[in-house]
């Protein structure tokens, strides 16, 4: 609150008096007080930053977008900010990493500064969306708070969601409601259909069960179902609904009845016509994970449809064919299977559900459904909406490692990614290229896969060599194709990176991250290694060097897990276990983790140090159930899976006992999955299937038929 008064030093004991304005009605956990002798930054209009001296002007960027974003929320919502000031406080040690006290927002340092020309581009991007998370905050869980810790989500999903929604009515041109399903919600899918996932509504009894309701499900995973929600809703309504909800819920909690109730009233007023609100929003909140969709054409103008689960989601089926044809029909919680039309559609014609991915779900087709789309992505990707290429890709990577797909429709389709030139659907395409470079790492099989690898991959790094674009998107693209390039060793790459690498000083923030795991894996130049490693030492010496270069440091820390020298990672590892280095707990792990993921001899070395020096790891890292938890994707042979049985069987360590059978269990269903498709992945490599399906062959065969009769008449 805002200071109303103070008293001044009496002679006696020289203590002064401050009186603070009365607060509103408000939640207990949002009430803060910082006592500091930070620098302060005032905004206009009562807004103000605090941080230390050397980086208070860095947080001018948030600062001002602070004051621009209230007032476009304050319309948005058509509520003003509730107080009469605001501060922000950028603190160097927040394991929370920001938090919307009212009226006093604090962010970890990092987390909020930002400077032009000197950071990248993604942290632009990044700084926004979180200093704009903790405004909305401001009415979507200060104003408006959920009334128990069960239904978290509607603080936080709503949140998450409305972060990437207004924001790209305030920056249209950063994309950010496509790249919210790389980013979101692509991830929190591989993640929900894990064991220990759980429903968005749980029955919260305990301080412990508080603790742990903060994770993918409220956030991610609550913002992706909102998602489809306001897609279902229509814009218009939607939007409608927000102003309704906090009109109606203003300064008083709120439970899901609550926002269900204002929400089918909002529907009602604007005759969407939609099955009842409340079993539509219940059975996606009170149930975990989600369904798989299973399409199964039968050539004539219709398809049956299976869910798995059945009986549990009510289901939005909308579907669009290559002509343009499009329908919506529903699979209600109490269907298992159902027939749905295509009416007017062509067996020849592809037919594809869920566009956009705007529901929950993933999508299986039959065997030729999928080869019509696969040739489509061939022919013309661009006839596959943008969304829809990133969907395709992700969801058969995600039935592929179920088996639930062949492995070479996926190839098929990964095939494709050197036509493509959006962000977006080049990030899914990258997460599959990544998912099998770990998996096939280990194997007899890897050096023949590397190669067709960065042979494909090269294609993509030429093409981007010829976008020169200076917009947002354009370099976010520009930065995850040569970060991705010269992590698995493109050649053309390594060759620019160790280039840039002797102006080291003018490398663009951008490229940073790329160029020092190019120079590291590129070459066997000594002083690269030195260089990079001494710039590290010096950061970490200098407390406010990394305050000031956080995101430098970062950076290094990347790319020097990139090198193939044995002895380079094992020095590396050895300074993570330092005691004359003041690194992090959090640098420490990063760094094992780094190593661990360089490939199989990094693997090796961390296995190996956590077998004979378990103890030294514990004391220098504080934790180690990060660290061991990432080897469950990192092991990729069985002499691995054996080292890590080994620890498994004779840790004691009690954080580590609940989870080191999952993860082994993890790993050996990697490396069984990867002998189970290698023959697939080998004819793939070979040539065989490097052509587009027969499918796309016959539809083409017909196009040059159809162009010759067109000429003999």
């Amino acid at each position: 609150m805002h200071i109303e008064r103070k008293i001044d030093p009496s002679t006696q004991d020289n203590l002064s008096l401050t009186v603070f304005a009365e607060s509103p009605p408000m939640s207990t956990y949002l009430f803060a007080f910082v006592v500091s002798d930070f620098s302060q930054l005032e905004g206009g209009d009562k807004i103000s930053a605090y941080a230390q001296p050397s980086v208070i002007n860095s947080t001018e960027y948030a600062l001002g977008f602070t004051r621009d974003a209230i007032g476009h929320l304050s319309r948005v919502f058509q509520r003003p900010y509730q107080l009469a000031k605001l501060d922000i406080v950028a603190v160097d040690d927040f394991l929370m990493g920001a938090m919307e006290n009212w009226g006093l927002i604090t962010y970890k340092t990092s987390r909020i500064v930002y400077r032009k020309g000197l950071d990248r581009t993604e942290k632009l991007q990044s700084v926004t969306k979180i200093v704009f998370h903790e405004l909305i905050h401001q009415w979507f869980g200060n104003e408006v708070t959920c009334a128990w810790w069960s239904y978290v989500w509607l603080n936080e999903g709503f949140t998450t969601f409305l972060e990437s929604y207004i924001l790209s009515q305030m920056y249209p041109e950063w994309t950010l409601m496509d790249q919210f399903l790389v980013n979101e919600m692509h991830p929190v899918m591989e993640r929900d259909v894990l064991p220990d996932t759980r429903a968005m509504t749980k029955e919260i009894n305990s301080p412990a069960e508080i603790a742990g309701i903060y994770d993918f499900v409220v956030y991610p995973k609550a913002a992706s179902v909102i998602r489809m929600f306001h897609w279902l809703v229509g814009a218009t309504a939607f939007d409608q609904f927000l102003v309704d909800y906090l009109t109606d819920r203003s300064y008083n909690s709120s439970t899901e009845d609550d926002m269900i109730r204002v929400l089918q009233r909002t529907v009602d007023r604007h005759n969407v016509e939609l099955p009842p609100i409340e079993d539509i929003v219940k059975s996606w909140t009170h149930n975990p994970s989600y369904p798989i969709v299973t399409i199964t054409r039968d050539n004539a103008d219709s398809a049956s449809v299976t869910a798995e689960p059945g009986k549990t989601f009510y289901i939005p089926l909308n579907w669009i064919s290559k002509s343009s044809k499009s329908g919506r029909d529903w699979m209600t919680n109490e269907e298992a299977s159902k027939t749905i039309a295509f009416k007017n559609v062509k067996s020849d014609e592809w037919i594809l559900v869920n566009p956009h991915q705007y529901g929950y779900y993933r999508v299986n087709y039959d065997r030729k459904n999928w080869d019509l789309l696969t040739a489509a992505m061939h022919e013309d990707h661009r006839q596959i909406l943008l969304l829809s290429r990133a969907q395709l890709l992700d969801d058969a990577l995600a039935l592929v490692k179920e088996d639930a797909l062949k492995i070479d429709v996926l190839l098929y389709l990964l095939n494709y990614l050197p036509k493509e030139n959006d962000l977006v659907p080049l990030k899914a395409g990258f997460k599959v290229v990544r998912y099998l470079h770990r998996t096939l790492r280990g194997n007899d099989l890897y050096v023949n896969y590397h190669n067709h690898l960065v042979k494909l991959l090269g294609q993509v790094y030429d093409r981007m060599l010829l976008n020169t674009a200076g917009d947002h998107v354009a370099k976010l693209y520009r930065t995850e194709v040569r970060k991705i390039a010269c992590e698995l060793g493109v050649p053309r790459c390594l060759q620019d990176a160790i280039g840039m690498f002797e102006g080291f000083e003018l490398i663009d923030p951008d490229l940073r991250a790329a160029v020092l795991c190019g120079a590291m894996k590129g070459t066997e130049n000594y002083n690269v290694w030195t260089t990079t490693v001494r710039r590290m030492v010096y950061i970490v010496r200098n407390f406010e060097e990394k305050r000031i270069n956080a995101e430098e440091f970062e950076d290094i820390l990347y790319g020097c897990g990139c090198s193939v020298s044995e002895e380079r990672l094992e020095n590396y590892l050895l300074l993570s276990l330092s005691t004359t280095e003041t690194l992090e707990q959090a640098d420490r792990i990063k760094m094992f983790n780094y190593i661990a993921n360089s490939g199989v001899n990094g693997t090796n070395m961390a296995l190996n140090r956590l077998n004979t020096d378990f103890n030294t790891i514990k004391r220098r890292y504080g934790s180690t159930t990060e660290i061991v938890s990432n080897l469950k994707y990192a092991i990729s042979t069985p002499t691995q899976l054996q080292e890590f049985k080994d620890f498994m069987e004779k840790t004691t360590d009690p954080t580590l006992q609940p989870i080191v059978q999952g993860i082994y269990d993890v790993a050996s269903k990697n490396i069984r999955w990867t002998e189970d498709n290698l023959p697939s992945i080998d004819k793939w490599v070979s040539g065989a299937a490097n052509a587009a399906p027969v499918i796309s062959k016959i539809l083409l065969l017909l196009v040059a038929f159809t162009t010759v009769l067109r000429y003999l008449h």
